[in-house]
């Protein structure tokens, strides 16, 4: 009788440490593969007018959710922006099964929760700009910049399998705000959960090149590897291409509701033995 009660713990101890590994495979995003998922959350503002050359470059990340935002050139700038990312909760351990369609068991882990918002505002005007370092021959050799402007915005929601980006390049001009909402939520027994993807862009491009694209893929589809979403025989596919002098505006929205569990169910009974304990479809 010890030795069964042994072998028992020996083999719930093991379905343990399978669930906590198989829990990192909630990692959608990526950049995430092989990192632990930990709470935390993040916030910058900032402001900046000058004349010059200018590049700056950050990339948010969560474990489904990333957004990426660059821009560089050379000029005069007047910005002003707030990056917002947080990762609410983690999906440490937390599983459970349902019934498909087929009538079966299947396992389902609690995706993390998170969210990234970003409002930005630039105003841009390219200009050739030289400026003199050092002393003696770099006193009178001026290094020279005549960039023109370029800014990228790329927003993933990987849980909810949706995409959105915004690209300038070789503008002379540029004025325009941009804002990006991501959210991810988990499910619960009651209640579906939720991926949100948003950005609105308002663009005033003088003699430059806009690229604004959309993606929605099949989230039942996966790649071989379930920590990235397959991006195929997606729902809506959309690209908008503009080269010369615009004014552009687009509220773009995806969010995507993931059924409900129909019905939910421990895979063991709590007890040893307790056969009485184990749902009729078991």
């Amino acid at each position: 009788m010890k030795r069964l009660v042994m072998l028992a713990l020996a083999i719930i101890l093991t379905m343990i440490s399978i669930d906590l590994s198989a829990a990192g495979k909630c990692n959608l995003n990526p950049e995430y593969e092989g990192r632990n998922v930990f709470k935390y959350k993040y916030e910058c503002t900032d402001e900046l007018d000058g004349l010059g050359y200018f590049a700056q470059r950050t990339t948010l990340n969560t474990n489904n959710l990333s957004l990426l935002n660059h821009m560089h050139g050379s000029g005069s700038i007047g910005s002003d922006g707030t990056l917002r990312s947080e990762q609410h909760t983690t999906h440490i351990s937390k599983s459970y099964y349902v019934i498909n369609e087929k009538g079966t068991w299947e396992k389902h882990y609690e995706d993390a929760k998170s969210a990234i918002a970003a409002n930005l505002h630039r105003e841009m005007t390219q200009s050739a700009e030289s400026f003199t370092f050092g002393t003696g021959w770099y006193a009178s050799h001026p290094i020279a910049y005549n960039s023109l402007l370029r800014q990228n915005t790329v927003a993933n929601n990987y849980e909810g399998a949706a995409m959105m980006a915004h690209q300038l390049d070789y503008a002379h001009g540029y004025s325009g705000d941009i804002a990006v909402e991501l959210n991810c939520t988990s499910p619960k027994k009651d209640s579906n959960s939720k991926a949100l993807a948003s950005m609105q862009i308002e663009d005033d491009v003088n003699a430059g090149a806009v690229h604004i694209g959309q993606l929605l893929s099949d989230t039942i589809k996966r790649a071989k590897s379930f920590k990235t979403v397959g991006w195929r025989e997606p729902v809506i596919e959309a690209d908008a291409d503009y080269l010369g002098t615009f004014r552009i505006k687009k509220n773009i929205k995806m969010e995507i509701d993931k059924p409900t569990a129909m019905e939910y169910g421990d895979w063991l009974p709590c007890c040893f033995c307790g056969y009485l304990d184990m749902d009729e479809v078991d």
